[in-house]
């Protein structure tokens, strides 16, 4: 802070007025300092504007995008109230498209929008070296949708999200913590749900059903983890542990131990195999009630699978709300074991707990990567940010959607809204629209 203060001491000597914006990073992860900070070097009178901790420099590609979004998140819960305005870290880092692809930039500062950014800090000129053509399809694609990010600035300040809800803790972590805080930062978003097409959020706010996994459950407190227990709240199997030993194994319903029986060959969900978890414990139920969604199974021979114990529990707990339990963890690496996760069967198995409790207001139903981000709107219509991860273009958009469909429209690159036809075929609404490659679309449903 002194540091800070210097700085802008030398600012006024010339001018008070000069507007000062700062960075979110200074100490470990959560920045919470950077409203104190923001409110030092802003200057006579003006706004406090703080620079997001969400930059994607080098990405190797589309998936883990929502990484940066719960960074960025995590920074808006820390300082609210502190800061009255949030740029996005948007820098394309070195400024080429080796690095960054135009596309990935546009996805970027539009998701980072919807986390409560109104501009961006856009780093996208190439200065290490002259080669001035670097910039030149980053400020094509930006000049082309300035309107759109004025128009989406207006919506998101209205929007009420609904889903698939990431908490986000205000306990700091520097980096001395007795634990290893695993492979994915915020693992359930980041290697499951923005790839499964369901609506998510971060947030402290809202109904939205409640994820936390092995490290994101430390940073609660006793009463925040009983509010969620009143809520639907799904947990990996270490964080189901950790939480009976905090006390609560009477809201959780089984009770989470080592396996040394027969070797466990798969997961068996709706009778089918699937690939068993990643870091797989077992779950035993410890009161009466508890159901059993998927099992632990060892093959015996091609059609002999004996189970051997829950894989995944559901429990109406003491508290009114719904307790699902996953015995393993999604923190996979992106290779084989991944896949327990991300399949058809799961999928389906994740719809059926989502949407007992009203969860899936609205969701996609296929088998690419999309990254949905939704909610209501003051006046009643549904807002879904529509964000395509694969590397296939998509032929249209096909939405299950809670309520009857009557009238779809999307934001235009101009930011004006225009109509999208649409049919519906066996509950699917599919709407006549394409979707490149991180090329967002923003739906408006009636």
């Amino acid at each position: 802070m002194g540091a800070v203060r210097a700085m802008r001491e030398g600012l006024d000597e010339v001018d008070p007025t000069i507007q000062g914006i700062t960075s979110g990073i200074y100490t470990g992860t959560f920045c919470e300092f950077s409203g104190d900070i923001a409110e030092a070097f802003a200057g006579k009178g003006n706004p406090r504007i703080v620079r997001m901790n969400n930059g994607m420099y080098t990405a190797p590609g589309a998936r883990n995008f929502t990484k940066n979004m719960f960074r960025a998140a995590i920074l808006r819960e820390n300082v609210k109230g502190k800061v009255d305005r949030f740029l996005a870290e948007t820098d394309t880092c070195p400024q080429n498209r080796y690095s960054t692809s135009a596309s990935l930039l546009h996805a970027h500062f539009t998701a980072t929008i919807l986390e409560g950014a109104t501009g961006a800090k856009h780093w996208i000129t190439r200065l290490s070296a002259h080669e001035p053509a670097s910039g030149k399809a980053y400020r094509k694609k930006l000049s082309a949708h300035a309107k759109f990010y004025e128009a989406l600035t207006q919506y998101a300040a209205e929007l009420k999200p609904f889903g698939c809800r990431i908490p986000l803790t205000l306990m700091q972590n520097y980096g001395f913590v007795p634990e290893e805080t695993g492979v994915n930062l915020s693992p359930w978003s980041n290697c499951v749900l923005e790839r499964m097409g369901f609506p998510l959020y971060f947030g402290n706010t809202g109904d939205g059903a409640v994820f936390l996994d092995d490290f994101s459950v430390n940073g609660f407190s006793d009463e925040e983890i009983r509010k969620f227990f009143k809520g639907t709240l799904i947990l990996s199997a270490n964080a189901a542990d950790k939480l009976n030993k905090r006390g609560f194994s009477d809201c959780t319903g089984v009770a989470v131990e080592d396996w040394n029986g027969e070797t466990v060959s798969c997961e068996m969900i709706y009778g089918k195999r699937t690939a068993s978890m990643v870091g797989r414990r077992a779950l035993r139920p410890t009161v009466g009630g508890v159901e059993t969604l998927s099992y632990a199974a060892h093959k015996v021979d091609d059609a002999t699978y004996v189970p051997l114990y829950p894989a995944v529990t559901r429990f109406a707990n003491p508290l009114a709300g719904e307790t699902v339990v996953f015995g393993g963890t999604p923190d996979a690496p992106f290779v084989y074991y991944a896949f327990s996760m991300l399949g058809e069967t799961r999928k389906r198995q994740l719809v059926d707990i989502l949407s007992r409790r009203g969860h899936l207001p609205i969701y996609y139903p296929e088998d690419a990567e999309v990254y949905l981000r939704a909610g209501m709107l003051p006046n009643g219509e549904i807002f879904c940010a529509f964000f395509n991860l694969t590397l296939d273009e998509l032929e249209d958009i096909p939405l299950v959607c809670e309520t009857s469909v009557t009238h779809v429209e999307y934001l235009t690159s101009n930011g004006t809204r225009e109509q999208l036809d649409f049919t519906v075929i066996d509950g699917v609404v599919r709407i006549a629209r394409s979707v490149k490659v991180l090329d967002p679309v923003i739906l408006f449903i009636k």
